[in-house]
């Protein structure tokens, strides 16, 4: 989902974390949010492997390449034993005998699956579908596709399945496929020398749309360059990217620094580095922010800006900063990891938001373990879920950080322009 904002004469400085979410898929910009708990493994063995796929480079920006899509390890051996079909762990040497109603349940042809849909046509938890989940002959193939296994059920249906859908079917490398994990390069301050930007026209053109979509997932953030200076024309890009998400704000809004909503990215003051919408259950995926226009004129306290300021930006790379933090203070990063906090959002009557529960700064995937989200946001948050004992040391984790996403080398400091647009 997006959140869009266009902005006319903020004042002098504006921050912002990047990456919040990075696993988004190519073809959808729907934001993955699962729970936050690794529950296959005590914590202190999955933050060691939080970035376990991740190698860094001391060339330019600091780098980072998850090695998700790459080719799978073939963890199980599968044999067929009478009308049995047996799955060998190659890692434990443990065998288990493949349920009759899974195979019948991934059954591809066109009496199981819709053709037009991809859904699924039958229910396998039927009590009448018991007997037709179970196997009477199994035979072994070679299919123009590879090997594969002729199913033969009691009920006289028939399903081809491919032994390398059983090999490759792990839990770890099928939640990276599904998650659309791919690389991602960590960055700092020297980001500046080339930041990602691609062409406006290219995008709606068509090529371009793959290539916005690889480099918001690869940085955590995108500029769109040559855009129209049209509120409608901005709207209508986003549109073609995908839903825009209708808050309290709005969805797609135009203001001025006013505070005509109580919030103060309204106003002309500077911002900490942040993420936005902390606030709900689920925060937005994806922002956009587009200058439309330098004026001068005056915030709340009656200063009056120089034509041509605003728009005053600085990104952080929060996943960059989590890294840094788990080599620096592990005990920190497990804090940060596993400490609920709640965000808030009530500065206009009537306006009072918090989300269903607190949620911890650093979130993992709960099946690969890889870092997934950072909130941060200091300005809205409100209770940490943390009992007496661990409060302070929870304090003292979360400067750490705060730390490192004020130190200028973590910073990219930048200012938007009409024209430019923000993808983040």
């Amino acid at each position: 989902m997006i959140q869009f904002l266009s902005t006319r004469g903020l004042g002098p400085m504006a921050c912002s974390l990047s990456q919040l979410t990075r696993n988004i898929r190519v073809h959808s910009i729907q934001c993955i949010k699962l729970s936050k708990s690794l529950h296959r493994e005590p914590l202190e063995h999955g933050i060691r492997r939080a970035f376990a796929t991740v190698t860094t480079s001391s060339v330019g920006a600091e780098t980072g390449r998850a090695n998700a899509n790459r080719d799978p390890m073939f963890r199980w051996k599968i044999d067929l034993v009478g009308d049995k079909i047996y799955a060998e762990d190659k890692l434990s040497s443990n065998k288990v005998s493949i349920p009759g109603r899974w195979l019948r349940d991934i059954c591809s042809c066109s009496s199981c699956r819709n053709r037009d849909t991809a859904q699924r046509q039958i229910n396998v938890f039927h009590p009448t579908f018991a007997d037709a989940c179970k196997i009477s002959k199994i035979q072994s193939i070679d299919s123009p596709s590879g090997r594969a296994f002729q199913v033969t059920f009691k009920d006289g249906h028939q399903s081809l399945i491919l032994a390398i859908r059983l090999e490759q079917r792990h839990a770890h490398e099928q939640a990276l496929h599904r998650a659309g994990q791919t690389d991602m390069t960590f960055w700092d301050s020297d980001i500046s020398k080339q930041p990602p930007v691609v062409n406006y026209q290219a995008v709606r053109d068509g090529p371009g749309m793959a290539e916005l979509m690889r480099k918001i997932q690869e940085f955590g953030f995108c500029f769109v360059s040559e855009m129209p200076v049209d509120p409608s024309k901005t709207e209508s890009f986003l549109q073609s990217v995908g839903p825009i998400r209708n808050t309290h704000y709005g969805g797609f809004y135009d203001f001025t620094s006013d505070l005509s909503m109580k919030d103060t990215a309204y106003t002309s003051e500077a911002l900490e580095p942040h993420t936005d919408t902390t606030y709900f259950t689920e925060p937005a995926g994806l922002q956009a922010l587009h200058l439309l226009s330098h004026t001068s004129g005056s915030n709340v306290g009656g200063r009056t800006w120089e034509d041509g300021l605003g728009g005053e930006s600085i990104l952080v790379d929060g996943f960059a900063a989590a890294q840094k933090l788990l080599s620096q203070d592990e005990n920190a990063y497990q804090l940060l990891s596993t400490v609920g906090v709640y965000g808030h959002a009530s500065g206009n009557q009537g306006i009072s938001i918090q989300p269903s529960r607190g949620f911890p700064t650093i979130s993992h995937h709960p099946e690969t373990g890889l870092i997934e989200q950072v909130r941060w946001n200091n300005a809205d948050r409100a209770g940490v879920i943390a009992s007496w004992n661990i409060l302070d040391a929870w304090y003292d984790a979360a400067a750490k950080f705060d730390g490192l996403l004020h130190d200028q080398k973590n910073q990219y400091e930048f200012q938007l322009k009409p024209g430019t647009l923000l993808r983040m």
